[in-house]
């Protein structure tokens, strides 16, 4: 059975509309693990708010393909339905989670 560590942190009185690099760290060795972006959304006084919604993609080729083509889009905010979205409360299914967000790095 995989295994998974899970941790969640709450960010407040975040900036509108600001790029944030998050950094995840192992404090015994200071090795940094992961390194990932996060673009608050807009505030309520935006033009737009860019939003891309889809489903049952797949971790394929032309899965990959499909999410990947989001990118010059730059959606704020991406809805997904289908396969992805649930994993069967099975513990094992993380990888697809990884594997979907691999895709946008």
């Amino acid at each position: 059975m995989g295994q998974r560590n899970v941790h969640s942190v709450l960010f407040e009185n975040l900036t509108k509309d600001t790029l944030y690099s998050v950094v995840v760290s192992d404090t015994n060795t200071s090795k940094v693990l992961r390194v990932s972006n996060y673009k608050t959304l807009p505030g309520r006084d935006a033009q737009e708010l860019r939003l891309a919604m889809g489903g049952d993609v797949g971790l394929t080729v032309n899965g990959s393909r499909i999410s990947s083509s989001l990118a010059p889009f730059n959606p704020d905010v991406l809805i997904i339905g289908g396969d992805i979205a649930y994993d069967d409360a099975m513990r094992t299914c993380w990888y697809s989670w990884d594997n979907f967000y691999w895709i946008f790095e």
